[in-house]
């Protein structure tokens, strides 16, 4: 039997399609190292939450719904302070979409520059949309280091500290402290 001739095109279609196949093949591979090692960890995540008392499980959810509630508000009240308008639950939902983005890529920085940009595509002005991407972090930055001073005054009284722990986090702590109060005087003198 003779082989009829490729035609023009065909051998590169037939690369593209192995190399498809090739990089689904490595992607699924990747997918099952990555995933399989986290199922232990996801049962033992079931257990702890079965083992919960139910209402504050419940307790924690409603908190954190008013949490999200309350950024949507932050971000409603600095649109109108530039003059734009935006509702509340429209300010949750960029609030919830802009955290989960950071949590998977960029942190903080991706989280201000996915709400930066969202608030772009609902025509805010570019100086609300900075401080709608900037302001909320800072404030949950700054809860988080009140918390941790005060559990640092906390590990210092009973002495559960040593020397060099509480050097490196006074040294941390003064290190944000003291970037908080020049983001503070900045806003004040510009």
């Amino acid at each position: 039997m003779e082989r009829e001739p490729l035609q023009k095109g065909e051998a590169p279609f037939k690369v593209f399609r192995v190399t498809r196949y090739l990089l689904l093949l490595v992607f699924l591979g990747l997918a099952i190292h990555l995933i399989l090692p986290q199922i232990v960890s996801l049962e033992h995540s079931i257990q702890v939450i079965k083992d919960m008392i139910f209402w504050v499980v419940g307790l924690a959810m409603v908190a954190q719904a008013a949490s999200y509630l309350g950024s949507g508000y932050l971000l409603k009240t600095l649109v109108q302070l530039s003059g734009g308008r935006l509702s509340i639950l429209s300010g949750t939902a960029i609030t919830l979409a802009s955290t989960s983005f950071g949590m998977v890529a960029g942190g903080m920085v991706g989280s201000s520059a996915a709400t930066f940009r969202w608030m772009q595509k609902k025509d805010i002005a570019p100086d609300a949309a900075t401080l709608a991407g900037t302001i909320p972090g800072l404030f949950n930055d700054l809860v988080l280091l009140v918390v941790t001073l005060v559990g640092l005054i906390h590990l210092l009284a009973v002495h559960q500290l040593s020397h060099l722990q509480a050097i490196s986090f006074g040294l941390i702590s003064g290190f944000i402290l003291g970037l908080i109060a020049l983001l503070v005087w900045g806003q004040r003198r510009r």
